[in-house]
C-alpha cells in the first residue's frame, strides 16, 4: 500500500469520523449523524490528523484512500 496508512492506530471514534470526513463530511454534518458536539468532532479531527501527521483533511484523504466498501456499508447500517 504505497504510502497509504491503516486506520488501526485510531480508536472506534475517530475511525468513525474518519471516515465521514474522508467521505466529504462536514463538521456540523459529522456531529450531527454520530450524535456528538462539532467541538468534539474538531477534537476528534486534531487528534487524527496528529497521528497521521497531517494539517487537512485532502492530506487526511491521501494518506488513508478511499473508504472500502465495507466500512461505508457498516455505517449507513448503523443509520437505518
Amino acid at each position: 500500500m504505497s504510502g497509504i496508512r491503516s486506520m488501526a492506530t485510531l480508536t472506534a471514534r475517530e475511525r468513525e469520523v474518519c471516515v465521514l470526513a474522508i467521505t466529504g463530511k462536514a463538521n456540523k454534518e459529522i456531529s450531527s449523524e454520530l450524535g456528538i458536539t462539532t467541538r468534539t468532532v474538531k477534537f476528534h479531527l486534531g487528534s487524527i490528523f496528529r497521528k497521521y501527521g497531517v494539517a487537512s483533511r485532502i492530506e487526511l484523504i491521501l494518506n488513508t484512500g478511499k473508504p472500502r466498501a465495507e466500512e461505508q456499508t457498516v455505517r449507513e447500517d448503523k443509520a437505518a
